[in-house]
C-alpha cells in the first residue's frame, strides 16, 4: 500500500506555509506518485478575523450543510488523531504521529518521508549493474555511431 501522509495545519501559520512552500512541495515533486497526501485544515488559528477578512463567504460556506460536514469531519479527525494539538504543522505517516520524527519532518521532510516510503525503480535498475553497463555500453555505441556518420 502506498504511505499517506497527513498535514494537520492552520491555513494562515508562518510555520505551516514555510512547510508546505520548503518541505512538502519539493518532496512531492521529487516523489510524485510515491505517497498520498490528506490535508487537515483545522486547528489553532483564527485566521480570517487577524486579517480583517470579509466574513460573507466564509460565513456563507459555515452555515451551508457542506461546510457543517467538512468542519465536523475535520474536527473528529483532528480530535481522533490530534488530541492536545499543541504544535502546527502536525505530520503522520500512515495514521501514526511520531513525536521524534516530527521536529526533522519540519527540517527535512525528504529525508524522514524516503524512510517510510518504498521507492519505485524502473525496471532496469532492479536487473543490477551488468545490465546497466550493457545498456550504457550500447548507447555510448550508438552516439559513437552517430558522430562517426555525421563526421564522413
Amino acid at each position: 500500500d502506498p504511505l499517506t501522509v497527513s498535514v494537520y495545519y492552520s491555513t494562515m501559520c508562518g510555520d505551516t506555509i514555510r512547510f508546505f512552500r520548503e518541505q512538502f512541495l519539493p518532496a512531492w515533486n521529487q516523489l510524485e506518485g510515491q505517497f498520498s497526501a490528506q490535508l487537515v485544515p483545522y486547528g489553532k488559528s483564527n485566521c480570517a478575523e487577524q486579517l480583517g477578512l470579509n466574513f460573507s463567504a466564509i460565513e456563507d460556506c459555515m452555515s451551508s450543510e457542506d461546510g457543517n460536514v467538512l468542519l465536523a469531519s475535520h474536527g473528529v479527525n483532528t480530535h481522533n488523531n490530534m488530541a492536545g494539538l499543541a504544535f502546527v504543522p502536525s505530520i503522520l505517516y500512515n495514521g501514526v504521529f511520531n513525536e521524534s520524527e516530527q521536529q526533522e519532518t519540519l527540517s527535512d521532510f525528504l529525508t524522514v518521508l524516503s524512510r517510510h516510503v518504498t521507492v519505485v525503480q524502473p525496471e532496469s535498475c532492479s536487473q543490477g549493474p551488468l545490465l546497466r553497463s550493457t545498456l550504457v555500453l550500447l548507447i555510448l555505441s550508438a552516439l559513437l555511431s552517430l558522430r562517426t556518420l555525421v563526421l564522413v
